[in-house]
């Protein structure tokens, strides 16, 4: 905080009124050069004795919690001061940190109502009332603000960075680096790897622009001029978004490197198809936004990206706005994933299947179609060439759709029969057509009277496969894979042991519910897997098309969904734990709850005795995740060790749907904690498992 120096006449002024308000004073209201001492100064004008304490003695509110993403703000404070001693950070009346050292910082956000408040950093030992405080920062949060308030320059001359994280959609195996400048008075610095400079001349208090790199291991150098300050050595995850904030004195000695990291924004690209033959023309909403207007039976949006979540979808007649809705329902907007929206059914039993598309490059001389059953009447439909049934392609079902085929590209035409009526004609026809390599089709049957399937295509491109009699080869020799590691969960709520394939290999027998295998390396990822109930041998999970990414280590979670067995593979990074820490992450399997959120008791923010009402924060819990849909991983992040409770609450509602009552971490441990429904399936349990080398 700036301070200016004031002349005595004015100095005594102000003390005069605040005096008579009881306060500290206006927001621009200058303060003195030197913080006073935490006692009370005589300071007289003619006639009239002026007592002006030093440490403020009104209280200020406690900012009021918001755990709703759509309108809740998210602050990270950082100890970004080289020659600053241990802290408190108060933000208003609650306190947020105590002892935060150099090098501090909030891992998991704090989450608040937007507005504005007083952001306050107290010597450590020290509470409001006792001190005054070595800063005070007006502190703006906005609605669905990510600020990140570093607190920088010397011990006497503080101030407030604040930064904001790009969480812009990242493309797989790539990574976001921004470099802050926090030393006072410093040289420019910049960002080298391997001698290539990726961050140039970063001045103090300024953040660069931000710099994609691939994932994976890295050494980074922090340089001004030709003059070496710091090296840090870390993996980066993909799509996370790190920050560099480097400190340190003037001088150049004890520069240090302070990392923090957040997960970017994820996208889910999006289409929505009509294929309700009664139901009008309809505009389609999206948590309250319009996405598609006026879509009429057998039209569709192209695809759109939207953020990964899950969304309230509105569907209503075209052209209106108040007028009552034909279909309310929550989509599961997984992340990096491509889904067809389809409307389908008659009007008055409207159903709306979200259907995932493979959009990756397709081989090089071959097309991918996908199949899906929107003709009212048939329960299942048959798919046939000219040449009799598809080797492999089984009849799908009304409202679901086939797996992706590969097709030879080139002519080529398709019938589609009722294997349940085999003597009926048709339920539909699909004339030849060309299809193109390096396309992916998306083939929606309907079965109108005269009216051929709708086809909906993408350009992917193509790969370095190709088709042949024996299936998809490589054309050439790829390079080596990297190879991966791989263990697996069992998050089923029933109590059966299952069994896991890959390739055709056994890999893991009887694994039981709720506990983890160690990892199996595999030189070669493999590219199938199969889940089989242990005792019965029935097939729970038939995966013919494994997609694993780069991570080069994974845990596969098996856990049940609203319509059978699921699964889910979640990359493992590979972090240096600090001391009196462990690691976390949250898989939340409970597919009959809305989306949820850990919370725990954090002791720095428990009221403490004293006569100041500010430093009585009105809860003493802060959120240990972000709110966490079904189906999906938290990122890894740090915990306190220990054992203290944990509770499981829904994360818009804070309605309280599981205690953990003594949550057991130990110091430099990891641990993945599953949240599944109960027996009964109105509530839920959690099982905590620890990560296995």
């Amino acid at each position: 905080m700036r301070r200016l120096a004031w002349s005595a006449i004015l100095a005594i002024l102000v003390g005069v009124i605040l005096a008579a308000c009881g306060g500290d004073g206006g927001e621009d209201e200058p303060s003195s050069p030197v913080p006073p001492a935490p006692t009370q100064t005589a300071a007289t004008t003619p006639g009239t004795p002026i007592v002006t304490p030093s440490p403020s003695p009104t209280a200020l509110p406690i900012p009021p919690a918001d755990n709703d993403p759509a309108t809740r703000a998210e602050l990270r404070v950082v100890h970004a001061s080289a020659d600053l001693p241990a802290v408190n950070l108060y933000l208003d009346g609650a306190a947020i940190g105590r002892g935060f050292t150099l090098g501090q910082f909030h891992s998991t956000p704090l989450y608040y109502a937007a507005g504005r408040y007083s952001l306050r950093v107290f010597p450590a030992e020290t509470v409001p009332g006792e001190a005054e405080p070595l800063l005070d920062y007006p502190l703006d949060l906005a609605q669905r603000g990510k600020v990140t308030a570093l607190i920088v320059g010397t011990a006497g001359d503080l101030d407030v960075m604040l930064y904001e994280d790009d969480l812009a959609p990242l493309p797989a195996e790539t990574a976001r680096v921004t470099l802050v400048n926090a030393i006072p008075r410093g040289p420019g610095i910049s960002l080298q790897e391997a001698n290539q400079t990726l961050l140039r001349d970063v001045y103090f208090g300024v953040a660069s622009e931000p710099v994609e790199v691939p994932g994976g291991q890295h050494t980074f150098d922090v340089v001004a001029g030709t003059d070496l300050l710091a090296e840090t050595g870390i993996r980066l995850s993909e799509r996370f978004a790190y920050t560099f904030v480097v400190v340190g004195d003037p001088a150049g000695a004890d520069v240090q490197v302070i990392d923090i990291q957040a997960r970017v924004n994820d996208v889910t690209r999006a289409r929505f198809v009509h294929a309700s033959p009664d139901l009008p023309a309809v505009d389609v909403y999206l948590n309250g936004e319009p996405v598609a207007r006026n879509l009429a039976y057998r039209a569709w949006e192209e695809w759109a990206d939207y953020p990964s979540q899950m969304a309230e979808l509105r569907l209503v007649p075209a052209g209106t706005v108040s007028a009552e809705p034909l279909y309310e329902g929550r989509l599961t907007l997984s992340p990096n994933r491509a889904i067809d929206v389809v409307l389908l059914d008659a009007a008055d039993r409207l159903r709306v299947v979200q259907v995932e598309e493979d959009l990756s490059p397709t081989p090089a001389n071959g097309a991918r179609l996908t199949f899906v059953h929107a003709a009212i009447g048939p329960i299942q439909v048959a798919i046939e060439t000219f040449g009799g049934p598809i080797p492999g392609l089984q009849p799908i079902s009304f409202g679901t759709a086939s797996r992706p085929l590969a097709h030879s590209a080139g002519p080529g035409a398709f019938f589609f029969l009722d294997p349940n009526q085999p003597e009926s004609d048709p339920v539909d026809f699909l004339p030849e057509r060309d299809w193109q390599a390096g396309w992916a089709y998306s083939v929606i049957v309907t079965g109108y009277p005269n009216t051929e399937p709708v086809v909906l295509e993408t350009e992917v491109g193509v790969d370095r496969t190709v088709i042949a009699e024996q299936g998809i080869v490589t054309q050439e020799a790829p390079e080596q894979p990297q190879s991966v590691e791989i263990r697996l969960i069992n998050a089923l709520p029933n109590p059966t042991p299952i069994d896991l394939e890959m390739d055709g290999e056994g890999i893991f027998q009887d694994v039981q519910r709720g506990t983890s295998t160690v990892y199996r390396q595999f030189e070669i990822p493999p590219a199938t897997l199969l889940v089989h109930d242990s005792a019965s041998g029935s097939v729970l999970i038939d995966e013919p098309a494994l997609a694993l990414g780069s991570a080069p280590a994974l845990t596969l979670f098996v856990f049940q969904g609203e319509t059978g067995p699921r699964y889910e593979l979640v990359p493992d990074m590979a972090f240096d734990i600090p001391g009196g820490l462990a690691q976390l992450r949250v898989f939340n399997a409970a597919y009959n709850k809305p989306d949820l959120q850990l919370m725990r008791e954090d002791p720095s923010l428990i009221a403490t005795a004293g006569p100041t009402p500010d430093a009585m924060p009105q809860s003493a819990e802060i959120a240990m995740t972000e709110p966490v849909p079904f189906g999906w991983a938290t990122a890894q992040r740090s915990v306190p060790a220990g054992s203290y409770p944990v509770r499981v609450v829904e994360s818009q509602s804070s309605i309280l749907v599981h205690t953990i009552r003594d949550a057991t971490f130990e110091d430099g441990a990891s641990y993945d904690l599953v949240i599944l429904p109960d027996a009964s399936g109105l509530n839920v349990n959690t099982l905590l498992v620890a990560h296995e080398g």
